[in-house]
Parts: C-alpha cells; sequence; structure tokens
C-alpha cells in the first residue's frame, strides 16, 4: 500500500512540475521574479531603454492658394537608442516647384513638388523605400506646439 501512495504522489508532483511552465505564461512570468531585480529597475537614474512612442501631427490651414501642407513625426526611445520619424506631405502645389522644410531656422530638407502637384519627404533612420531619406544625425526633437516651417507656410505640430 505504500508504494501505490508513493507512485501516486511521485505522479501527482510530476503533473503539477508539467503544468506550473503553462500557469506562469498565463498569468505573466514577470510575477515569478518580482523582487529579485528591483535594483536594476527601480534606479532612477537609469535611461528607460524602451519608451512609449510620441506622435505629433500638423495641418497647414487652407488658404487662398489651394496648397496644404501637412507633417508627422514620431520619436521613441528603443533600447536606449533615440528613434525619429519625421514626414512632409504636399498637395495643391505648382508642378516643378520646390519647398524647403525648416526647423527651429534648421533646413531638414526639400520637397520638389510632381506633376500632380504634390510631393513629399520622409527622413527615417534606416530608410527603405526608394522615397526615404536617412533622417540627420543632428535632427532636433520636436514636441506639441513646435513649428514647421513649409515653405511660407507655417504647420504647427499636436499631439495625435
Amino acid at each position: 500500500m505504500n508504494f501505490r501512495h508513493s507512485s501516486l504522489g511521485t505522479l501527482a508532483l510530476a503533473a503539477i512540475l508539467a503544468l506550473t511552465p503553462a500557469v506562469w505564461a498565463r498569468h505573466g512570468a514577470d510575477d515569478r521574479n518580482a523582487g529579485s531585480s528591483s535594483s536594476s529597475s527601480s534606479s532612477s537614474t537609469q535611461q528607460p531603454k524602451s519608451s512609449k512612442p510620441l506622435r505629433l501631427i500638423g495641418v497647414s490651414g487652407n488658404d487662398n492658394t489651394g496648397v496644404k501642407a501637412r507633417v508627422r513625426y514620431e520619436e521613441q526611445t528603443k533600447r536606449g537608442r533615440l528613434i525619429q520619424k519625421f514626414d512632409v506631405e504636399i498637395s495643391g502645389a505648382a508642378p516643378g516647384s520646390t519647398y524647403n522644410v525648416t526647423i527651429k531656422g534648421q533646413s531638414v530638407g526639400t520637397v520638389t513638388i510632381n506633376s500632380l502637384g504634390r510631393g513629399e519627404l520622409e527622413l527615417r533612420p534606416s530608410p527603405d523605400s526608394p522615397n526615404d531619406q536617412p533622417i540627420p544625425a543632428n535632427f532636433p526633437r520636436l514636441a506639441a506646439g513646435s513649428v514647421v516651417q513649409v515653405g511660407d507656410k507655417s504647420v504647427t505640430l499636436r499631439k495625435r
């Protein structure tokens, strides 16, 4: 009889151990190590390795020229590195015209308008399409309220 009870106990223990990883996965593995690495995660002097993205957008007001400029900006810290993306889209402009894009007096690019009256500037950390250009290393950080100059149009950014 002792042999039967010890075999059942062993089987029960084996079943519990087999199910433990599934339970942790369902309830979040982070709870297992709570408090064990508090010194590395609670330090107020360390910069976060990743952050929530900041997304900003701005659109120029319609005026009598019919030209419209749309500006989008995104930044996020990933693995301790700042990642920025910046786009300008212009529509309703004269084909062949160019628009200088400046931020805080610094030129960040030029938009040339195509035969359909549209043009765009796409700045990326790692350009992966023909329209993308590398974002300059000295590209300024933007915030809600920042103003981007697209030709003679001022575009104020807001959170989206």
